[in-house]
């Protein structure tokens, strides 16, 4: 595997939270030289040095079943794919607190 558990993690996740919004993940670590990328039909190619393909999955489950993170990115991946709706409150704030202080 070309990716460490800490990249794999961070792109499954943003694969995740971009499927809300149909978009596709291109992501590179410069210091690797690796470069992971998405396509439209949902397959997924990991790069060395932009061109050379060193692994090729038929979609997101498959690149999470390759580096396991069916378990252990799913908690992640799974908070930053639910909808956004609203940002989150500061603690013991509610967004009608947060607006009346903000009319003040």
């Amino acid at each position: 595997m070309i990716l460490n558990n800490a990249q794999a993690e961070a792109v499954y996740a943003a694969m995740c939270a971009l499927n809300n919004v149909n978009g596709c993940v291109t992501a590179e670590f410069p210091v690797e030289g690796v470069q992971v990328v998405e396509f439209d039909d949902g397959s997924i190619a990991v790069k060395r040095d932009q061109r050379i393909v060193v692994e090729a999955y038929e979609n997101q489950s498959d690149f999470a079943a390759a580096y396991g993170l069916d378990h252990g990115g799913a908690d992640l991946a799974s908070e930053l794919a639910r909808p956004l709706t609203q940002p989150p409150c500061p603690t013991g704030a509610s967004p009608n607190s947060l607006a009346r202080r903000a009319a003040e």
